[in-house]
């Protein structure tokens, strides 16, 4: 915490946590606009309040615990930045994961029933050679291929990362995630969209819009009352204007103000969601996934049928395989299930998507029909437009230039000019 904080709030706590910004900029001896600055911080991050008097006074209210509070805040903001930190090279090794899982599942189990098949041939020889505690791969045989590093392939997270900016094909690895869990949600930035396309429509109409025009990139459920506009009013600021027949329209003041001449342009008539994919990976290396899923899934059952037959507790290699036998079957079974089962619901979720389009599609074509009622409505709405530019030569004020350049402003009309 910075010393200039520990200043202003010991000031606090001498007022019982309840002060002005005159109050501790005169008793901490700190500047006045970074008292103010520093005190707004304070109450965002330490939960504190903002109180308005009647003669127009901002009065700030603190907690006695505030240092706790700012502790746990910045102790939470330390975690988030280390995992923000770790999180991208954790996910890439999660998702690369299910591949080098999937290669080392078939490999354990094609070596176990090599072993299987040796022990058999083993005991069909020499009944001396029989060992009740299984076939052993310790020290030599086929573990001495046991290394699970040869069996890594690809890039390393960065160079995978240039790659996909690059617009390149998605690795093996990687595909297997991908054939598994899909890429989720395509319209996780749907609501981001929204509100970029509410705002560029509101300009665009010179910051007055009806509850039709903005239908199209809002839900529903599209009444009279027209409630459904509510959040772009809270959104942007918006007022609602009523007409001598009742008809509403809203109008957005401060959007109706530029600082450049032209205005965003070519906006989409709504907002359209995209379809679910079941996968962003080629489909090589779908196919390969797959089949590579089915060999597992059946071997695993197999081998698990085949060391069903040893009334005995195997040992060595063939003991361990027996151990994990339960994660061996679990992890074949659901490398297909969850896919399929992905493959079935996607259907129903692109057939939702493709209603919420239509439907807002059908909000398009009412705002282009030639109802009467409608088409007054919105010339009627025209009235409130105002399109304000802000040149270069309407500024009174810039605090890139000094005040003694500025000498010749008017100091009375510019505080009105700044409170109108």
């Amino acid at each position: 915490m910075s010393d200039v904080r520990e200043r202003l709030m010991n000031v606090a706590a001498q007022r019982n946590y309840r002060v002005t910004i005159g109050e501790v900029a005169a008793e901490s001896g700190v500047p006045l606009a970074e008292a103010r600055r520093e005190l707004t911080l304070l109450a965002r991050d330490t939960q504190g309040h903002l109180q308005v008097s009647e003669q127009g006074e901002v009065i700030y209210e603190f907690s006695p615990q505030w240092k706790q509070i700012l502790e746990q805040k910045q102790f939470k903001e330390q975690l988030l930045s280390f995992w923000n930190s770790i999180k991208g090279a954790l996910f890439y090794g999660v998702r690369i994961s299910f591949g080098i899982v999937l290669v080392l599942s078939i490999l354990i189990i094609v070596l176990a029933l090599i072993a299987l098949y040796i022990a058999a041939n083993s005991n069909r020889n020499s009944d001396d050679r029989r060992d009740d505690d299984g076939f052993s791969f310790g020290g030599g045989g086929f573990g001495y291929f046991w290394n699970p590093y040869i069996f890594y392939w690809g890039d390393p997270y960065d160079r995978q990362e240039e790659r996909r900016r690059r617009g390149e094909k998605m690795g093996f690895l990687e595909g297997v995630f991908s054939f598994i869990f899909g890429e989720g949600d395509p319209n996780r930035d749907a609501e981001e969209r929204r509100w970029r396309l509410i705002g560029r429509k509101i300009r665009q109409e010179q910051g007055v819009v009806t509850a039709e025009q903005l239908a199209p990139y809002l839900e529903g459920p599209y009444n009279e009352q027209e409630d459904y506009v509510l959040p772009a009013l809270v959104k942007f600021d918006g007022q609602p204007q009523v007409s001598d027949t009742g008809e509403l329209v809203y109008v957005f003041p401060q959007l109706q103000v530029s600082a450049n001449e032209s205005y965003e342009s070519g906006t989409p008539e709504s907002l359209i969601e995209k379809p679910w994919k079941f996968s962003e990976a080629d489909g090589t290396t779908l196919t390969w996934a797959g089949l590579l899923g089915v060999a597992n899934f059946l071997g695993a059952w197999f081998l698990a049928s085949q060391l069903d037959q040893f009334s005995v507790e195997l040992g060595g290699y063939l003991g361990w395989v027996q151990a994990i036998m339960p994660f061996l079957l679990a992890y074949g079974t659901l490398f297909l299930a969850i896919p399929a089962y992905r493959y079935f619901t996607l259907g129903s979720k692109n057939i939702a998507v493709e209603k919420r389009n239509a439907f807002r599609a059908n909000r398009v074509k009412v705002l282009k029909s030639s109802d009467p009622k409608l088409q007054k409505k919105i010339a009627w709405a025209k009235q409130f437009t105002r399109k304000q530019v802000i040149g270069k030569e309407d500024v009174i004020y810039s605090t890139d230039r000094d005040l003694i350049d500025q000498k010749d402003l008017d100091m009375d009309d510019f505080d009105r000019k700044l409170k109108s």
